[in-house]
């Protein structure tokens, strides 16, 4: 449990694509894997890694950007600086370049990254409509992709890519005091306001508001004493006997403080501003009140943005806290988790952010793990909970996996259990149970499932969970006909949608039901877009019935799931001819040079024409004599 409180613990990202990014265990590496293949692909390594691949550590910050074209990861030093890096994908799946590195400055390393002017997304309301939610932080019209970077040494720095440029363009202000900087400017030089002792950033949290331009920076630091200069060496050596006998006494004046070191009993709060004059861009920060904060370890800071439903009201922001207290490490650990909402407030002429504590919630039981915002159920958040009593079996599961805890989902701003959600159970191995708890998590993009990262020192283990279950919502629709026809909308990725259909846990029944009712949210659609989200649906529909065929032990249920998805499969190719010979006219007539490709299609339909009429043949209960007075 000790292992959640850890500042460089690894980090864990599933993009859009369905692809899982994750940390080597020893390597400074970012694997990937294609969600549901098991077969893993190593992200390229930028050239100081590839020269000294011992002098870094595993990634501790990974990020994918919204549209899945871009991927960030940020690799400490350990006998050289720290380095950063920057992909983008290739036209494959699996083929990712090198855009960009550098290097960080010591104390300087990269706590928390944003992707600013994400795409907007898609939701629905409680009748399963569609709506398109407003944009989330200032916009960025002349760069992309643009990063907020949060630093060690309490600063912000804006990287991003100007259009039409070839080079990353950086610009950075303080976050500990007021500081503006436009681009091309070099960076202010504020001095610290602490005096014997490092104040290092430890966690950071980067809150973007719907139809907000600014943006709340929420920083956690640790105080450190300054370690004792060496004027004579680089590098304090205990074992050099040419050192004084009196060196400690020498400098300890360096050494006092009045401040006690450790963790700080407040988490400091700073409002960033992004500007664009037409020319160049501006960066500004003004720090705000800081939040009071419980004096235990905190072990997961995330901001929470909720739409509004009415016209020309802004949305809510929510700073979720989790803190695990060990105390004397007498008794069982102790979870506390607290909510903040934020709101802009009128004060001397301009409006001011101030923040109000809505609900604090303890658990006695049990330990926090985990926080993620549900973005299909605004309101929300996925908490995962371990239990401190000890693994179980549910009768449910197999003999090689034990129950240590399981995911909830908490009502936003009461902190409270959703009961309408049922909880999902987080599974291990029963020869880890005990040993291993999961460190790092990420829902995947239609929050189907969610993927965990070992805490195993020297193996980096993805396992993947099922989520909470949902009702139906108030029309009768299934929560994953929803989340089906929303993603074919957004244009996501439907592979864990179509992970939990396949499943043998869900049956036939279900699966038509969901399919049933995701055809005909897509069919509501405007003309023009529905016709192509329902080829898309019947080729979901395709790859379900022929994932359940694979696997399916009864020979009848087989043939059943044979006739299915060769159902689906003739419809999207009958549906692809017939996009081909409308793409194949001119203005002067249709195009002679694909004949002989044409004349292939036209042979697959003649044969599945041929085919519709026998089984039709087959089928009819008409008697021939019948047809013959027909």
């Amino acid at each position: 449990m000790r292992k959640l409180l850890n500042t460089d613990r690894r980090r864990v990202e599933w993009s859009n694509s369905s692809t899982i990014f994750s940390p080597h265990a020893k390597a400074p590496r970012v694997l990937a894997r294609h969600f549901s293949s098991s077969k893993e692909f190593n992200i390229p390594m930028p050239t100081p890694l590839f020269n000294a691949p011992t002098a870094y550590d595993p990634p501790t910050v990974i990020s994918v950007s919204p549209d899945d074209e871009w991927l960030f990861a940020y690799f400490p030093g350990k006998t050289a600086d720290g380095s950063a890096c920057l992909w983008r994908r290739g036209a494959e799946i699996d083929n990712w370049i090198v855009k960009e590195y550098w290097g960080t400055a010591p104390g300087a390393g990269i706590v928390a990254v944003s992707w600013l002017d994400p795409p907007r997304e898609w939701t629905t309301d409680p009748n399963g409509s569609f709506l398109r939610l407003p944009t989330r932080g200032p916009p960025t019209p002349v760069s992309s992709p643009t990063l907020l970077l949060v630093t060690q040494n309490h600063r912000v720095t804006l990287c991003y890519l100007r259009n039409y440029l070839p080079t990353l363009k950086m610009i950075s202000v303080s976050l500990s005091q007021p500081d503006s900087t436009n681009e091309g400017q070099p960076p202010s030089d504020i001095e610290p306001d602490t005096v014997n002792v490092l104040r290092v950033c430890s966690s950071a949290a980067i809150g973007l508001g719907y139809d907000e331009s600014s943006i709340l920076v929420a920083t956690r630091s640790h105080v450190l004493p300054y370690p004792p200069p060496n004027t004579t060496n680089d590098h304090f050596n205990a074992m050099d006997m040419s050192m004084p006998l009196d060196f400690e006494q020498q400098h300890s004046e360096f050494t006092r403080s009045d401040e006690p070191c450790g963790e700080d009993s407040f988490i400091s709060l700073t409002q960033v501003t992004l500007k664009f004059g037409g020319i160049a861009m501006n960066l500004s920060t003004v720090p705000l009140e800081p939040l009071p904060a419980a004096t235990a370890g905190l072990s997961n800071l995330t901001f929470i943005s909720h739409p509004s439903v009415e016209k020309g009201v802004k949305g809510s922001i929510y700073l979720i806290c989790s803190f695990l207290d060990f105390g004397d490490y007498a008794a069982q650990p102790q979870s506390i988790i607290t909510c903040h909402s934020f709101s802009r407030e009128e004060e001397n002429g301009a409006l001011a952010w101030k923040y109000d504590q809505k609900a604090s919630r303890s658990f006695e039981d049990e330990v926090v793990g985990f926080l993620s915002p549900a973005k299909s159920r605004p309101g929300g958040i996925y908490t995962g909970l371990y239990s401190t009593a000890g693994s179980f079996l549910l009768r449910s599961q197999k003999d090689t996996e034990v129950q240590i805890g399981s995911t909830k989902l908490l009502r936003i701003p009461e902190l409270t259990d959703d009961d309408k959600c049922e909880p999902s159970p987080i599974l291990t191995s029963t020869a880890k149970a005990g040993r291993e708890v999961p460190i790092a998590t990420a829902v995947s993009p239609n929050e189907a499932l969610i993927c965990t990262l070992s805490s195993k020192l020297f193996i980096s283990q993805v396992s993947v969970h099922a989520s909470p279950k949902f009702p139906n919502v108030e029309s009768g629709l299934p929560p994953l006909s929803t989340g089906l026809s929303m993603a074919l909308l957004a244009r996501r990725t439907t592979a864990d949608i179509i992970h939990v259909l396949s499943l043998r846990s869900t049956s036939l029944d279900e699966v038509a039901n969901v399919l049933f009712h995701a055809l005909t949210i897509v069919e509501t659609q405007p003309k023009g877009r529905h016709t192509i989200l329902t080829y898309q649906t019947l080729g979901t529909a395709l790859e379900v019935y022929r994932n359940r065929s694979r696997r399916a032990k009864d020979q009848s249920e087989k043939e059943t799931l044979d006739a299915r998805w060769q159902s689906a499969h003739d419809l999207c190719s009958l549906a692809a001819c017939n996009a081909a010979f409308e793409d194949c006219r001119d203005a002067d007539g249709p195009d002679l040079n694909a004949v002989w490709q044409f004349t292939s299609v036209s042979t697959w339909i003649i044969n599945f024409i041929e085919k519709v009429m026998k089984e039709t043949m087959l089928r009819s209960t008409v008697k021939p004599q019948q047809l013959g007075a027909m």
